[in-house]
């Protein structure tokens, strides 16, 4: 099982709403500011949806690509560097912002990190990820399935906890 187009497709779905923001910053005076705060909402609830719905296959797919003894220091350079890189993204949007709030300033800001993820998803798709046989599946119904995960979330408190983090 590939799950590299699937990555690709959804998490298309986090970074185009940034370059919708940078629309929606320059359409501003246009817009009003009622519309303009309901369509950043919208944009990035999509951009966080977007986010959820390509982790499962994001994290399948890593876990194909890295080998399992470097698991640990992937996520943890992943994450250091994550902080890193949106500590110099807030400098930069700062230093963009101090020049004067206009509208174009916002919609430069929500433009480079519009190309920004771009970038990443250039990296991505140079992933090479191996096809992995499907396993030995039991067939079950969606009610099944509801129900077994809810056992596992009522026994398994670190789990449960680690899905609410993760939700939040």
């Amino acid at each position: 099982r590939i799950n590299k187009p699937m990555v690709l497709l959804m998490t298309l779905n986090e970074r185009l709403p940034f370059f919708a923001l940078a629309i929606v910053a320059l359409a501003y005076t246009t817009l009003g500011r009622e519309v303009t705060l309901i369509l950043t909402f919208t944009f990035v609830i999509w951009q966080s949806l977007g986010a959820g719905l390509t982790n499962p296959a994001w994290i399948s797919m890593t876990s194909k690509v890295i080998p399992d003894r470097l698991h640990g220091m992937f996520y943890g350079f992943r994450g250091s560097a994550s902080n890193l890189l949106s500590g110099g993204g807030a400098l930069i949007a700062g230093l963009i912002l101090a020049s004067g709030t206009s509208a174009e300033n916002f919609a430069l800001c929500f433009l480079l990190a519009g190309i920004c993820t771009m970038f990443s998803f250039g990296f991505m798709a140079l992933t090479r990820e191996v096809d992995s046989p499907v396993g030995n599946q039991v067939t079950r119904s969606r009610s099944e399935f509801w129900r077994g995960l809810k056992r596992i979330l009522r026994r398994d408190t670190n789990f449960r906890n680690f899905v609410f983090g993760r939700m939040l």
